[in-house]
């Protein structure tokens, strides 16, 4: 049995922005008392509460449980005294750099100036862009770019204007854009090493381990590594380990 099991969010443990279902949850709660289980995602804090913590029936269980905002670059843990959420570390990205990139995705994109915000979030660690808008339909985002071609090109355009930054292919619809070398890997790296827990006991599940994927930089922390083709194989993976002897 694992000491730890690290899972991507979007298309692993849920659909895109998507409430977790009361199946998988129950399956993390009772991989919860088994071992620590952590959660890394492109994601704000604000978005998990809504699409992961809030569908979790087992606060008991949340000292065992940490969320890795923004692709590593934020690490929160519960505390259990006052039983309120704690972040740990937050590296934001300079804020003008931001306005820079934000400036550049919405010119380039097209976006009208009074709809920047329903395509692009500023999450201050992290710059989201949606090509559908953030709050989209999941069925028109599934459509969209199952190959990631157009956001490929798109981020191509972009990326060589802001060397200090990756531009990372994510979800359906999304381009994360991260300062180098805060990602999935030094998100990862950093919990284990706060847990005392060796690469070799940790587990990390995601949709998107494939080269140029935006889980492949996890694999960089040395764990061991499933790909997931979305919440239904998640399950599997979660029963597969729940119930061995």
């Amino acid at each position: 049995m694992k000491k730890i099991f690290i899972f991507d969010l979007d298309n692993t443990l849920t659909e895109s922005r998507t409430k977790i279902d009361a199946l998988t949850a129950a399956l993390l709660c009772g991989l919860l008392k088994k071992a620590k289980v952590a959660v890394i995602s492109g994601a704000s804090f604000k978005q998990f509460e809504r699409q992961l913590i809030a569908g979790l029936p087992c606060e008991n269980l949340f000292g065992s449980l940490f969320i890795i905002p923004t692709n590593g670059a934020e690490l929160w843990e519960f505390a259990s005294d006052d039983k309120k959420w704690k972040c740990l570390y937050s590296y934001p990205m300079p804020e003008d750099s931001r306005k820079e990139i934000i400036a550049a995705i919405a010119k380039d994109a097209k976006i009208p100036t009074a709809r920047v915000e329903d395509f692009i979030a500023d999450l201050g660690t992290q710059v989201t862009y949606s090509a559908l808008g953030i709050e989209a339909p999941i069925e028109e985002k599934k459509k969209y770019d199952p190959d990631e071609k157009k956001r490929r090109d798109f981020a191509a355009k972009i990326a060589p204007r802001f060397p200090e930054f990756s531009f990372e292919i994510a979800g359906r619809t999304s381009i994360n854009v991260i300062v180098k070398g805060k990602d999935k890997a030094f998100g990862i790296e950093n919990l284990l090493a706060r847990t005392g827990i060796a690469a070799s006991d940790a587990l990390f599940v995601g949709d998107a381990l494939y080269e140029g994927g935006n889980d492949e930089k996890a694999k960089a922390a040395g764990e061991e590594v499933i790909a997931t083709s979305g919440p239904e194989e998640t399950r599997k993976i979660i029963k597969k380990y729940l119930y061995e002897k």
